[in-house]
C-alpha cells in the first residue's frame, strides 16, 4: 500500500505545516482512505455550526468538479481530479485550539459514499468516520484526546499473552475493523483456512500477539469457560503490523470441528500452527460471525499430541451432474497448520496441488500432504454419489375425454430423501402431492426436488379412455322398397338419434328417404357421464344400376354391344314381360314389349353401361349390358 503525503497552501497563517503546534493548540492529523473512485470526493475542514463554503479552513479531494456542490451542480466528476483511488493520505499537521469543536465535513458526487478518516490529535487516534453516499458532517473537539478505538482494536495496539499462560479476554462490542482489514476466506465451518460463509467480511475484530520459543506446534482457541458468543479465530505471521498486504495466514477457524469440550458456546474456534519461527511475533484475529459480540477468552497452548486426521468430506449431491457437483474434500490435520503442500490423485487420472477440492465426481482421492517441518501424511478419501431419482408412474385413463377421474400415482426412488413435489399440467393445474387423482386428459409436468437441492423434471400423459364400446354396422345399400333397422346397445343408457328421437331402436325406410346417401348418427350418454357416438352412412338405389351377375334365364348377346341386342332366354314367360332399360343413374332410357321380338335396338344410346330388366309376373328378371362403339 502506497503512502501519500500531500501538502497544501493553507488559508490561515495559524495552520502551518509542521511539527509542533503553539500553547494552547493541538497538532492534529486527518488519515484519509479512498474506495474505487476516489475523484467522486471532496472535503473541508470547518469552525463547528459553519455550512460547506468557498473559503474553508482547508479542503482537499475534487475540489474542482465536487466541492460544496456534489452532484446538485448535474456535473458528474471524472477522473485525473482530486484523490487517486484506493490509496492512503496523510494531511496536516493542523493546530487547532484546543477545546473548540470542528467540523470534518465530506461531500460525495455519485451517491454511494467513498471515504474513511481517522482523526489522530497527539498521535492518538480519536475519531473514525465513515462517509456515506448522503454526504456527512462529523464534529470532533481539539485536545479531546479519547481513543476512538478500545485497547486491542488495532493489530499495532493488540493484547499478548504467553504461552501456556494466563488467558486474554476481550470484549469485542465497540471494536471495529481497520480500513482494508484481511480475514480467511469464506468456506466450510469448522475447517482450517476457512471462515464459515455468510459472514460478509470482519466486523468487530480484536487482536491478541504471541512470541512461540520454539518451532513445535500449538494451539489456538477460544474454547474456553469465559467465551460467551459465536467467534472465528485466525493466526498471522506479519512482517508490518499496520500493512495488511504483509500478513501470511497461517491457520484459521470457525466453529471448532468437535465442538468445545469447554466454554458457554459451542460455536468458539480452535486452530492449530506449527513450524513457527522462534522469537518473532504472531498475530491472532478474533471476530464474531455475521456482526456477534461478547466476551471471549483466548489461549495458546503447547501442542504434544501426534498429528491427527479429522478431515472434511461432503459427497456428490446431485448424481448424473457435471461440473457443480456440491462434493468437497477438506484435509484437516489436528496439530498442524495450513502451511504444508498437498497433492491429489483421483480417478480418471486425476490430479491437483489444490488444498480443497471441490466438485470432484464421485470416486478415490488419495491425498500427500508435506508441511514446511518435513511432516508427511497420506490419506485416501472416497466420494460417493446417490443414485438418479426415478419416479415410476401408475396411471388410470379417464372415462372419456370429458371427464375428470383420471390419476397418477408416483414412486420416487433415488436421490436424497425427503422429496419436494410440483405438478403442473392443463388449465393451470397445480398440486404439490406426489399422488394426483381427479384429472383430466393432458400432459402433466413433475418437478422433483431431494433432500440435497437436486432438481429433476418429468412427464406423464393421461388419455381418454372409453367407458363404451358399440357400433351400428357396416354401411348398408338399400333398394327403394327394402327398410332396415338399427339396435343400440342395452343399459342404463340415453340415446339419441340424428332425428332427434330416444328410443333404443331406429327404423329406416328407403321409401321414405329416397334415392340418396343419408348419415345414421347414434349418441349414447352412458352412466359415467360419458358420451359415445358412431355414425353409419345409409345408400340408398332404384336397384336399377349395375348387376354383377347373368341370370341363367336371361342372356344378353353380343355383350358389349354396338346397338342391336339379341335376347337369350329359357323361360317362354320372359316374352311375356315388359324390357326396361336404365342409364347409369336409373333413368329410364327405353321401354317396349318382349314379345314383339328376340331383339331391340339401342344404336341410339352413347357409350356406357346400362341395366336391362324384363318384368313378368313371375318376377325382375336383370341383367348389364354395355354399349361401345
Amino acid at each position: 500500500m502506497k503512502l501519500y503525503v500531500l501538502i497544501f497552501t493553507l488559508l490561515f497563517s495559524s495552520f502551518t505545516v509542521q511539527s509542533q503546534c503553539l500553547e494552547g493548540e493541538t497538532e492534529v492529523f486527518v488519515n484519509v482512505f479512498t474506495d474505487n473512485w476516489g475523484y467522486e470526493t471532496y472535503w473541508q475542514l470547518a469552525n463547528q455550526g459553519e455550512a460547506c463554503e468557498e473559503t474553508p479552513l482547508y479542503e482537499a479531494g475534487n475540489i474542482l468538479e465536487v466541492s460544496c456542490f456534489g452532484p446538485s451542480d448535474g456535473i458528474p466528476a471524472t477522473g485525473g481530479n482530486g484523490y487517486a483511488s484506493n490509496e492512503v493520505f496523510i494531511e496536516g499537521p493542523f493546530c487547532l485550539v484546543e477545546g473548540q469543536e470542528y467540523d470534518l465535513i465530506f461531500v460525495d458526487d455519485y451517491g454511494d459514499g467513498g471515504l474513511i478518516f481517522e482523526v489522530i490529535q497527539e498521535g492518538v487516534i480519536t475519531s473514525y468516520l465513515v462517509g456515506t453516499g448522503e454526504g456527512n458532517t462529523f464534529t470532533f473537539t481539539a485536545g479531546d484526546l479519547t481513543p476512538a478505538f478500545i485497547d486491542g482494536d488495532r493489530p499495532c495496539e493488540s493484547f499478548s499473552l504467553e504461552i501456556d499462560g494466563d488467558s486474554v479476554v476481550l470484549e469485542n462490542a465497540e471494536a471495529t475493523t481497520s480500513f482494508g482489514e484481511i480475514s480467511p476466506a469464506e468456506g466450510f465451518c469448522g475447517a482450517y483456512g476457512q471462515w464459515c460463509g455468510g459472514n460478509d467480511g470482519p466486523s468487530n475484530t480484536m487482536w491478541v500477539t504471541f512470541v512461540p520459543e520454539t518451532d513445535g506446534a500449538f494451539e489456538v482457541s477460544s474454547c474456553n469457560e469465559l467465551n460467551d458468543f459465536d467467534t472465528a479465530i485466525a493466526v498471522y505471521q506479519v512482517e508490518d503490523c499496520s500493512d495488511f498486504s504483509t500478513y501470511t495466514l497461517l491457520s484459521s477457524n470457525d466453529d471448532a470441528y468437535i465442538g468445545c469440550s469447554e466454554g458457554a458456546t459451542g460455536y468458539a474456534s480452535t486452530c492449530y500452527v506449527s513450524c513457527l519461527n522462534p522469537g518473532e511475533t504472531y498475530y491472532i484475529q478474533l471476530d464474531g460471525w455475521g456482526g456477534a459480540v461478547g466476551t471471549s477468552e483466548i489461549t495458546v497452548t503447547t501442542h504434544l499430541d501426534e498429528p491427527e486426521e479429522n478431515s472434511y468430506l461432503t459427497d456428490v449431491q446431485c448424481a448424473n451432474v457435471k461440473g457443480d457437483t456440491g462434493s468437497g474434500i477438506v484435509p484437516q490435520i489436528n496439530g498442524l497448520g495450513i502451511n504444508y503442500s498437498v497433492v491429489w490423485e483421483g480417478p480418471n487420472d486425476f490430479n491437483s496441488e489444490e488444498r480443497t477440492l471441490e466438485n470432484v465426481p464421485a470416486g478415490d482421492y488419495t491425498c500427500v500432504i508435506t508441511n514446511e517441518c518435513g511432516y508427511i501424511f497420506t490419506e485416501t478419501y472416497t466420494v460417493e454419489s446417490p443414485e438418479v431419482i426415478v419416479p415410476n408412474f401408475t396411471g388410470e385413463l379417464t372415462s372419456c375425454e370429458e371427464l375428470e377421474d383420471g390419476l397418477i400415482l408416483t414412486d420416487i426412488s433415488g436421490g436424497a430423501e425427503p422429496y419436494d413435489v410440483i405438478w403442473s399440467g392443463p388449465e393451470s393445474f397445480q398440486s404439490f402431492e406426489p399422488n394426483i387423482e381427479n384429472i383430466g386428459v393432458g400432459t402433466y409436468f413433475l418437478e422433483i426436488e431431494d433432500d440435497n437441492g437436486c432438481g429433476y423434471q418429468f412427464q406423464y400423459t393421461i388419455s381418454a379412455g372409453n367407458s363404451l364400446e358399440f357400433s351400428l354396422g357396416a354401411n348398408p345399400t338399400l333398394c327403394l322398397d327394402e327398410t332396415t333397422e338399427f339396435i343400440a346397445p342395452l343399459g342404463f343408457f340415453l340415446y339419441e338419434w340424428q332425428d332427434g328421437s330416444v328410443n333404443s331402436t331406429y327404423a329406416f325406410s328407403a321409401e321414405e328417404s329416397g334415392v340418396g346417401v343419408f348419415p345414421i348418427t347414434l349418441t349414447i350418454l352412458d352412466g359415467v357421464g360419458c358420451t359415445h357416438t358412431d355414425v353409419v352412412n345409409v345408400t340408398v338405389e332404384n336397384c336399377l344400376g349395375i348387376y354383377d351377375y347373368t341370370s341363367e334365364d336371361f342372356g344378353l348377346y353380343p355383350n358389349p354391344s354396338t346397338g342391336k341386342v339379341n335376347f337369350i332366354q329359357t323361360k317362354s314367360t320372359l316374352l311375356q314381360g315388359r324390357i326396361l332399360v336404365f342409364d347409369s343413374a336409373g333413368k329410364e332410357v327405353y321401354n317396349a314389349n318382349a314379345e314383339f321380338s328376340n331383339v331391340i335396338d339401342l344404336s341410339f344410346l352413347s357409350q356406357g353401361v346400362y341395366s336391362v330388366m324384363i318384368t313378368t309376373t313371375e318376377g325382375n328378371f336383370k341383367n348389364k349390358l354395355v354399349i361401345s362403339e
